[in-house]
């Protein structure tokens, strides 16, 4: 089967709007918000998480690694519509990491996904198949775009060997910005964004996860410079998994989140992070293997993890609760309806 043939196999999919006990659920620590499950379907074989995000169109997309009997070579990525319908929409990738949605840029309305085995940035049209776009060395992980405009509007990738922060043109030429956090080993970049509004300063955030040795110290969060220079963020944070700015507004602030873990606090969590490097627990992941997050059209946080019992993806969905006038406006609504009909 060709590289670049779609694979459309339908996931079997159970999709609940409201709250079903789902095995290792994450845990709500701020009661201004609620979880709910978006969505659940089959993923055997397809390999651990590592990334998501949204389209345009408001459908999401997880990336999976692939299996270590093939080498990786059957990594995937699930595309789920707003209409609950889920496809494994893109197949035959070697460990494919990010997903980037890059509508409304000069990069067209694409999807670009790294691909870490092959050094590639990969693009995606709209049936899944996928054709190299640029070279990255040194086992590219990171993927994120610019769109304030102070990083050149570019995409940019993080690798985790020989370390560095690349610029990727839309022709896909590749630079190197800056020398951050240079040649270590034991791992490196786990995820990288860019802040959507002037409230973090525009500024080009990375998280990294060093698996012990001498440079525990890169552990964390650092602010990158519009010229490659790193100044660490939210010092208690010393492990990230994932990363993700609410570029809405609408529910979460324009907050910055991330998966991770902070020092002195027992578990894995989301935290919530200020502009001023603060970080307080959203959720517990506790039991959520290979968690990732991302935000939706809508302004709702949507965190992906497996549950290993069963080979199973569940997407859970973390919204604000409404206010009481809120319900009580959307109460006389329904009761407004109700007697006009009855009119």
């Amino acid at each position: 089967m060709k590289t670049n043939e779609r694979i459309s196999i339908i996931l079997t999919i159970a999709v609940a709007i409201v709250s079903t006990q789902v095995s290792a659920a994450p845990l709500i620590n701020d009661t201004n918000y609620k979880i709910e499950t978006y969505a659940s379907f089959d993923s055997s074989g397809m390999g651990g998480i590592y990334g998501s995000g949204f389209d345009g169109q408001g459908s999401l997309y997880v990336t999976y690694l692939g299996t270590q009997d093939v080498s990786y070579q059957n990594g995937s990525i699930a595309k789920i519509t707003p209409s609950d319908v889920t496809t494994r929409w893109a197949d035959n990738l070697s460990k494919p990491t990010r997903v980037v949605w890059t509508g409304g840029t000069d990069y067209g309305d694409k999807m670009y996904v790294m691909e870490y085995l092959k050094d590639k940035v990969k693009i995606l049209d709209g049936q899944g198949n996928h054709s190299s776009f640029a070279t990255v060395y040194h086992s590219p992980v990171s993927l994120a775009l610019d769109r304030s405009g102070n990083y050149g509007n570019m995409l940019y990738a993080g690798t985790s060997s020989h370390h560095g922060i690349h610029s990727i043109t839309t022709s896909g030429t590749v630079s190197q910005l800056g020398n951050f956090p240079g040649d270590l080993s034991g791992g490196g970049f786990r995820d990288m964004e860019f802040s959507p509004t002037a409230k973090y300063g525009g500024n080009m955030f990375v998280g990294m996860k060093i698996n012990g040795g001498p440079y525990d110290y890169m552990n964390g969060i650092f602010r990158i410079s519009t010229t490659g220079m790193a100044e660490r963020f939210a010092m208690s944070i010393n492990l990230v998994d994932d990363m993700a700015f609410d570029p809405v507004g609408t529910q979460f602030d324009n907050d910055l989140f991330i998966i991770g873990s902070k020092e002195g606090v027992a578990g894995n969590h989301v935290w919530r992070i200020d502009e001023s490097g603060n970080a307080v627990s959203l959720a517990l992941l506790s039991g959520c293997y290979a968690p990732t997050l991302t935000f939706g059209l809508d302004g709702s946080l949507y965190i992906s993890t497996l549950d290993l019992s069963n080979d199973q993806t569940n997407i859970y969905k973390i919204s604000e609760v409404p206010e009481p006038a809120s319900l009580m406006l959307l109460g006389l609504g329904g009761f407004l309806i109700r007697r006009r009909r009855k009119n």
